[in-house]
């Protein structure tokens, strides 16, 4: 498509197809919400957020996930959230989950 800036932000299993482009010369960040990462090593020095609700099943592999992923990346863990992926867009952090991910676009796209 002719982009030269891209940030891939990936939930559920979307987390594994932005690890699997992450090394894309046009990536310039990626957001892993709620997904364990299958798709490749995140060794790529570009910003990196993993996000999800802590009580979800799936923060583990976030939290896995981020802790093996190389500088620059933060990690966003909202307590008392156990819904999976996108659905925290209706959840209580919903406001704070949407302004999180805008920031980080604001910020580095």
């Amino acid at each position: 498509f002719g982009f030269k800036r891209t940030i891939c932000i990936g939930a559920s299993m979307g987390a594994s197809a932005c690890g699997a482009i992450a090394h894309d010369t046009s990536m310039v960040g990626i957001v892993l919400i709620a997904g364990q990462n299958f798709g490749g090593t995140l060794d790529v020095m570009y910003p990196k957020l993993f996000i999800a609700g802590k009580l979800d099943p799936n923060s583990s592999f976030t939290a896995t996930d981020y802790k093996r992923a190389d500088d620059p990346k933060s990690l966003i863990l909202y307590p008392d959230v156990a819904v999976h992926g996108t659905s925290m867009f209706g959840a209580s952090v919903g406001d704070q989950f949407l302004k999180d991910l805008l920031d980080f676009i604001d910020k580095n796209g």
